[in-house]
């Protein structure tokens, strides 16, 4: 039996654009008990209606959507809540995600405590560059690395990821990489394709600088469409002008709309949901991944569980597309490299078909959620069956502190609290990067 206490907002919990609630399906659809517990918002019943899984709510702050700042001024009331509901509930383990559902569950920590389990989710240790556009601060790394530091087990999402917490000063024993997993059932509806306008279609995802470098790619594709899709951390808004300046400076503005920003050859896309844009990417020949590293998403997955091949220009990305196999890397993808790598692919109707079944392959195979599920779990009865010694105060679990916390069940499968991400801006899948 796994119980999943998640401690972000409701609306990010049960919806299909959250992997806490992929995840825990998956593990529910393999005979588990879960529970996430969530952060009260206003009419969520709507957004947990169908689940498999049970939500509860505890309150924290006003019951809307909150900013960072405005979520750490009310993390009192939610951690009382929290506490309230982990020692109600007789979990052997917590899970978190996100590194304010993190700091939660360590000032939540009942006595004696349980063992945590922490997952990121696209950290700002990472990527500690500070961009225009306002890069990551600096108490969010600290958070990241004292809340990394004071768990039991990490999750890592990707080995870039584990290797910026090696590099902060955990060590290798107390690192596990489990990838994001994709929806494996996108592919079944493959009829439902969106209308394209021209011979061949580019999606992009990532970030304005590398969209920008497509756009100049684009001269080169004289028969190609690109759409440039925006993310919930990036909106389109504000770098729109700066595309359509470009497109127009390269002799496109005929084809832009400034009033929907949207044009015959480049356009501007606010998809929300994995489902939602699978129509767009099916109808795609190829889509480029070029997310900053720490922000990689799972749109190259979905990509590749619908048959498309993949430009991965990110590390995360690269981890799971196979160079040549299932798609290209380019890690540093200057328009030039764009332009040859897409008009070597575009002019290839049989290798793209051939990376596209190889990418639809891999991704059944290795990022089902059921096989995630699987993974996850196995770090948590390793950490129940050697819990780890902790020197701070108040994390040495202990194995009668399990044995007390423990559910009345004949499984041998640990209990879990599961805290997720606060917001939107830190979920993975729960909108379109940018395509660039």
């Amino acid at each position: 039996m796994v119980s999943f206490a998640a401690g972000g907002d409701v609306s990010e919990l049960a919806g299909p654009a959250s992997p806490v609630a992929a995840l825990a399906a998956a593990q529910v659809k393999d005979g588990h008990e879960v529970v996430l517990i969530a952060r009260r918002q206003t009419g969520s019943s709507a957004w947990f209606h169908n689940t498999a899984f049970e939500v509860r709510e505890v309150p924290g702050g006003p019951p809307t959507e909150l900013a960072d700042v405005d979520a750490i001024s009310h993390i009192g009331e939610f951690v009382r809540g929290l506490g309230r509901e982990i020692r109600a509930g007789g979990f052997d383990m917590v899970h978190s995600h996100g590194w304010l559902a993190g700091l939660a569950v360590q000032l939540a920590s009942p006595a004696p405590p349980l063992p945590v389990v922490h997952t990121s989710h696209r950290p700002q240790l990472v990527n500690r560059l500070e961009t225009a556009a306002g890069g990551p601060r600096q108490y969010r790394i600290n958070a990241e690395r004292a809340v990394a530091m004071r768990a039991d087990h990490i999750v890592a999402t990707s080995e870039v990821e584990r290797d910026s917490l090696l590099r902060v000063g955990l060590t290798r024993g107390v690192i596990t990489v489990v990838p994001p997993g994709v929806h494996t059932e996108l592919a079944d509806n493959a009829s439902t394709t969106e209308t394209r306008w021209r011979q061949h279609r580019l999606l992009v995802f990532g970030s304005t600088s590398r969209t920008l470098d497509t756009v100049r790619a684009l001269r080169l594709l004289p028969d190609a469409e690109l759409i440039i899709c925006g993310r919930p951390d990036e909106p389109i808004e504000p770098q729109a002008d700066s595309i359509i300046d470009l497109a127009t400076a390269l002799d496109l503005s005929q084809r832009v709309h400034l009033d929907h920003r949207i044009s015959q050859r480049v356009h501007l896309d606010h998809r929300i949901t994995v489902y939602e844009r699978a129509p767009l990417i099916r109808s795609a020949d190829v889509v480029l991944c070029l997310s900053p590293p720490g922000q990689a998403g799972t749109t190259h997955l979905e990509a590749m569980a619908q048959g498309i091949p993949v430009v991965a220009g990110n590390p995360e990305a690269a981890e799971a597309v196979v160079n040549g196999i299932t798609g290209v890397h380019a890690i540093d993808p200057t328009a030039r490299f764009q332009a040859a790598t897409l008009r070597t692919l575009l002019a290839n109707a049989t290798l793209r078909q051939t990376m596209g079944i190889a990418g639809y392959d891999r991704a059944i195979a290795r990022y089902s959620w059921n096989r995630i599920a699987a993974e996850t779990l196995r770090v948590y009865e390793r950490l129940i069956q050697h819990p780890r010694n902790h020197p701070g105060p108040g994390r040495a679990a202990s194995a009668s502190g399990l044995t007390a916390h423990r559910r009345s069940t004949t499984s041998s499968t640990p209990s879990v609290v599961h805290l997720p991400y606060r917001s939107s801006q830190e979920c993975p899948t729960a909108g379109i990067t940018w395509i660039s």
